[in-house]
């Protein structure tokens, strides 16, 4: 822990000029200060009015009001489509029929619509647990194993920014048994953080080229038909819908947590599978523009504060040669 001594602070030189020329230096720099605080004041208000605007993209894509419907489009154009009940049905199907999992397979329990918002035409209601064929976590201890070499080991950290940060990630050199064979990571598989500071934090996870495991502290979800990752994955960013939701049900004053009954439990609205395609196509259109945006005004907020210390060092540098 970096640290200054009193004797040191004592002895610290610095340099004076007259208070005429003070009184000049304290005057400029307030001019040129006020100035970069009202640039940065409005850079701070874009970042806000970016965010709002994100997330209303989020809420009307996952709410059916970003692209025409499949059934306004099968209507104007006189076809059938597969609604997302038959959707979901097929899904189910598939889940029971693929189900290799431990025990007597368990029938997912439906969502309870009672206290839910009616849906679009087409539309349905599911869980994560009927969407998905396994939602775990990673084994216990496995922190104990961190290693220069071995898998990656992703942690609630590496998704803090609702993408799966690739650089730093930790390693363990853990013996991939059935126990961890259980936790591993694919692409399409979601992940989201059910513990800690990051808590509801998500990542649609990319294609990887090497095995990676979660923590205990991270739940996986992996898809039952993986062409629904994407959307699933944005109703979860949403800040009015599934994000507000495992919000509300996280759990903890100090360290707040999700359990996974309540991931598996979480209410989906389900499009088919066409919609689904054009609504994450718009969502990464819009939304690749707010991140262009994005990085443009953090630059200028990085050039502002280098800004603002060389201005202190011109007019420091300046008093000093003066006093000279």
């Amino acid at each position: 822990m970096a640290s200054i001594s009193q004797t040191q602070l004592a002895d610290f030189p610095i340099v004076l000029t007259s208070l005429e020329k003070q009184d000049e230096i304290v005057a400029e720099l307030e001019k040129q200060f006020s100035r970069l605080d009202e640039a940065v004041a409005n850079l701070q208000r874009v970042k806000a009015n970016l965010k709002r605007y994100k997330a209303s993209v989020l809420k009307d894509a996952v709410e059916g009001r970003l692209v025409p419907t499949e059934a306004e489009l099968a209507r104007r154009e006189g076809r059938s489509f597969e609604t997302g009940e038959q959707l979901l049905q097929r899904i189910l199907e598939t889940r029971r029929k693929e189900w290799n999992g431990r025990g007597k397979y368990k029938v997912p329990v439906a969502v309870n619509t009672a206290a839910l918002p009616t849906l679009p035409i087409g539309w349905t209601w599911a869980t994560i647990e009927q969407l998905t064929y396994l939602v775990t976590s990673g084994s216990r201890g496995w922190g104990d194993f961190y290693s220069e070499n071995g898998v990656i080991f992703i942690r609630a950290q590496d998704i803090k920014t609702d993408a799966l940060n690739m650089k730093g990630l930790a390693r363990v050199d853990v013996p991939v048994d059935a126990e961890g064979s259980r936790s591993s990571v694919g692409v399409n598989d979601i992940l989201v953080t059910i513990t800690g500071a990051n808590v509801t934090k998500s990542a649609l996870v990319p294609m990887l080229s090497e095995p990676a495991f979660v923590s205990q502290h991270v739940a996986l979800l992996k898809l039952t038909l993986t062409d629904t990752a994407a959307f699933v994955f944005n109703w979860l960013l949403s800040p009015a819908n599934g994000r507000k939701t495992l919000e509300k049900w996280a759990y903890g004053a100090g360290k707040p947590g999700l359990s996974l009954e309540q991931v598996r439990a979480l209410p989906v609205a389900l499009p088919s599978i066409a919609e689904q395609t054009r609504i994450v196509d718009e969502v990464e259109r819009r939304l690749s523009l707010v991140r262009g945006v994005e990085a443009e005004v953090d630059a200028n907020l990085k050039r502002a504060q280098a800004l603002r210390q060389s201005v202190l060092q011109s007019v420091f540098r300046e008093s000093a040669n003066v006093s000279r």
